[in-house]
């Protein structure tokens, strides 16, 4: 099963822009989340009033019981090294830039504007040539990648 699950979902990308934006500049949210040394150039906030209502919108649409929505931001001109992440097994990732660097699972890369990644295989991104990359992500990290495919399929 390929790491990446593409999705048609119509989240609301300005509203949720405009308040990443906010919540990404505003130094008492926005953070390294204690992985400077590794992880200089990608920040995370959490998510505010938008961000909640669009993954509730999103958790009901599906019939998914649990997942918090967050902003990420990989700066432009670096990487995201390969990593596992620790505290999801897997994420909706909704790109909010416009132009999107591709995340890369060993050597296969993907694009997407919104999907499912399993956040348990090793990934990462190189945002060479690319504006600062921005993402709305929905963590899970009670249900498993194949769960959620399953879900958003109907076949639960």
């Amino acid at each position: 099963m390929k790491p990446v699950f593409h999705i048609n979902f119509d989240f609301d990308t300005d509203s949720l822009l405009e308040e990443a934006n906010k919540q990404l500049k505003d130094k008492s949210t926005a953070s390294h989340r204690g992985y400077e040394v590794m992880y200089d150039d990608w920040l995370f906030a959490p998510g505010g009033e938008v961000a909640n209502e669009e993954c509730k919108r999103f958790l009901n649409h599906y019939d998914l019981e649990e997942g918090d929505g967050r902003y990420h931001l990989l700066k432009a001109d670096s990487y995201l090294i390969p990593h596992v992440d620790i505290d999801s097994t897997c994420g909706v990732n909704h790109v909010l830039s416009t132009d999107r660097a591709p995340v890369n699972y060993m050597k296969e890369e993907y694009t997407y504007k919104t999907a499912l990644l399993d956040t348990t295989q090793k990934h990462g991104v190189v945002n060479l040539g690319y504006p600062d990359r921005i993402i709305y992500k929905i963590c899970f990290r009670k249900h498993t990648y194949e769960e959620v495919i399953q879900k958003i399929n109907g076949t639960h």
